[in-house]
């Protein structure tokens, strides 16, 4: 499986199932996406060109999501699996009106959220955003739930003020002992 970071908080895991997380990128998938994964109703996270792009795929989020874009898909629901293998858990993120985080064979991807759950499953790989105001929780959560690897994300690579929140933040995270790695759009990471 690969698992590639496309910029601010998309997501691209090519496996069985290509999945594409939160679809507002700076760098183009890899490849056609069998289903298109919203976190939240945030203009941030969803590109309503990539949805024209990708006509075929399965979209699913949750009803805030729907509510406010005009896009057809399936609303879901924290406690729902997707297609057998994604997990939808929720989560907290901040100013939206509804939002999840989604769990597939131990990659974990957050939103923009510094309040989530552990999963029940070991987690190989967590991206986590870089928000300076909420450092102290994203170590908190990274703490709790011990990942193999973490990435932070949901950055500008544009902004150098961005650039430099993520970079405290992997520094942070790689101080209090953990595998933190700062991405480029385009950098993948293969799981086993």
């Amino acid at each position: 499986m690969i698992v590639r970071w496309l910029g601010e908080a998309c997501v691209e895991i090519e496996d069985d199932l290509n999945i594409l997380i939160d679809p507002n990128y700076e760098t183009q998938p890899k490849n056609t996406p069998d289903i298109i994964l919203v976190t939240h109703e945030h203009d941030d996270h969803f590109d309503m060109d990539v949805l024209e792009k990708y006509p075929d795929a399965k979209v699913y989020g949750p009803q805030s999501f729907f509510d406010n874009f005009d896009v057809k898909g399936k609303v879901i629901e924290s406690g729902e699996t997707i297609e057998n293998n994604v997990k939808v858990l929720d989560c907290d993120c901040y100013n939206s009106e509804e939002s999840v985080c989604y769990f597939y064979k131990g990659i974990y991807h957050t939103a923009d959220s510094a309040d989530y759950p552990k999963p029940k499953e070991k987690v190989e790989l967590m991206f986590t955003a870089s928000f300076k105001d909420f450092f102290n929780e994203y170590l908190t959560r990274v703490k709790d739930i011990k990942p193999d690897i973490v990435i932070p994300y949901h950055f500008n690579s544009q902004s150098e003020e961005n650039v430099k929140e993520a970079m405290e933040l992997n520094k942070i995270l790689r101080e209090a002992g953990y595998d933190s790695r700062l991405l480029k759009p385009g950098d993948f990471i293969k799981i086993k």
